[in-house]
């Protein structure tokens, strides 16, 4: 099996960034700051690959060779950090302007269906030459 992304760089940069944004702005507070406290700072780091990836098995035990999408998330509490990282997976899922194909050994790789995420599908499938369009 391999796998494909596309993205819409430009623009799925920004609406990573304002994801982020989000995430940082509706951190709610954990049982460990008291009410006068300020909402703590939390500190991310996204990346989402594009591009071909082929699963396989790495000699490097520690090398991952088909990770899609790495979030680190700091906080003062790790409440905080769950909860961001978990918030920033789902709306990169729904909003950013990437999309994944796959196909599998023995597939023709033309008759692969581009598969998107479904608020982003509406918007930009017209955009795309014919045989790129997400389905």
């Amino acid at each position: 099996m391999s796998e494909s992304r596309l993205a819409y760089t430009k623009l799925a940069l920004n609406t990573m960034g304002q994801i982020v944004k989000d995430a940082q702005q509706m951190i709610l507070r954990s049982e460990h700051h008291a009410p006068s406290q300020e909402i703590p700072v939390l500190r991310v780091a996204l990346h989402h690959r594009i591009g071909t990836v082929v699963p396989g098995v790495s000699p490097d035990p520690y090398r991952l060779t088909s990770v899609d999408l790495v979030i680190a998330v700091s906080s003062p509490h790790r409440k905080e950090a769950f909860h961001a990282c978990e918030f920033i997976l789902e709306e990169v899922k729904r909003r950013a302007q990437i999309w994944k194909r796959e196909y599998y050994e023995g597939e023709n790789e033309n008759e692969a269906e581009w598969k998107s995420n479904a608020w982003w599908a509406l918007s930009f499938t017209l955009l795309l030459p014919s045989n790129r369009r997400p389905r």
